[in-house]
């Protein structure tokens, strides 16, 4: 089975390495690309979570992107990071973008790309048995700033079976 081509925003990296479990995306999707604002606000910070592995990191390609024009129309309601991140998948024809804020989300469907957030890596790891019980990492996340409603978080563990 061929692996999906993958493009990721910053705030899945950035979870996923508070979890310890960078090694997902590898696992999951071989080689994930990120445009140069992404790996900026990735690894700006030498003493975050995660850097250093994701600066060393040979599963993950940084890419420059080269429609600057469409990059800066997304700008008006998106971030850097986000803005480059979908226009590199459309430039590369993701199969995936991993991507967790809803405005940006919304921007990417609309635009035809397909969508997985931190959760969704996290469901798919451990339907591929690739995870243990993500109840705890589930747990961890609502203690960091990631956002996740009570509902959602009931509804995850239901799919996976840990409800």
């Amino acid at each position: 089975m061929a692996r999906p081509v993958a493009v990721s925003d910053t705030t899945p990296l950035i979870a996923l390495a508070w979890l310890g479990r960078l090694d997902l995306f590898p696992a999951l999707f071989g080689v994930v690309h990120i445009p140069l604002a992404v790996h900026r606000e990735a690894t700006y910070n030498l003493d975050a979570v995660g850097a250093d592995e994701l600066r060393s990191a040979n599963w993950l390609v940084i890419e420059p992107v080269t429609n600057s024009l469409a990059v800066e129309l997304l700008l008006d309601q998106l971030d850097l990071g986000e803005s480059e991140a979908i226009v590199l998948a459309h430039e590369l024809s993701a199969d995936v973008l991993l991507m967790d804020e809803r405005r940006g989300r919304r921007r990417a469907m609309q635009s035809g790309l397909r969508i997985i957030g931190t959760l969704g890596i996290l469901v798919e790891a451990r339907q591929r048995k690739l995870a243990d019980p993500i109840r705890p990492m589930l747990d961890r996340l609502r203690d960091l700033p990631f956002r996740m409603s009570h509902a959602l978080y009931t509804e995850i563990l239901q799919r996976v079976g840990e409800l």
